[in-house]
């Protein structure tokens, strides 16, 4: 199944916040792995908290290989992590 993700959030320093659409699925950082096309050196979960008190589990924090790239990728975008 692919694992797929919402472009939520971009900033400026090359990270891209983005919200995990198939929850049920287990992700797992591959070396050379790609969002979309585009390379990514790290992916870490967001620490943001749900109105519970409680961390979310469907946003995540990418890191850009290549922070120029950023400009592609548009807020509301549906992307693979592959």
């Amino acid at each position: 199944m692919k694992i797929t993700f919402k472009i939520e959030y971009k900033y400026e320093n090359g990270y891209v916040l983005a919200r995990l659409l198939n929850l049920k699925e287990n992700i797992e950082l591959k070396v050379n792995a790609k969002l979309e096309t585009f390379n990514i050196k790290n992916i870490a979960p967001s620490n943001a908290l749900n109105t519970g008190n409680k961390q979310r589990t469907d946003l995540f924090v990418f890191c850009l290989k290549n922070k120029a790239t950023l400009e592609k990728l548009t807020v509301g975008k549906i992307v693979e992590l592959v």
